[in-house]
């Protein structure tokens, strides 16, 4: 197609929906990003990923999603409240 070429239009529908957030990370996901922000060793990733768990910050559900728990929203929420502008995986590099 040429620009200011006349299309065609066969038909026009619209849909009403509402946003949806986006999954819950799987465990896989998590050892991903961990791994590109270079946080934990390949030795200690799984023991993390078990401590959040264990520690009642996140719920592995079906498919290996790892869903926060009100703890663990309640952490973060508390980490942004106090110290916002040291949460980034910069400071460990």
């Amino acid at each position: 197609m040429e620009e200011g070429e006349d299309v065609n239009v066969q038909g026009v529908s619209m849909m009403q929906k509402m946003t949806e957030p986006p999954e819950m990370l799987s465990e896989s996901d998590l050892i991903t990003l961990m791994e590109q922000h270079k946080i934990g060793t390949d030795a200690s990733i799984a023991t993390h990923i078990n401590n959040i768990q264990e520690r009642n910050y996140v719920r592995c559900e079906y498919g290996r999603k790892l869903v926060p728990t009100k703890l663990g929203i309640a952490l973060v929420h508390g980490y942004y409240a106090i110290a916002a502008n040291n949460l980034s995986s910069h400071f460990r590099q």
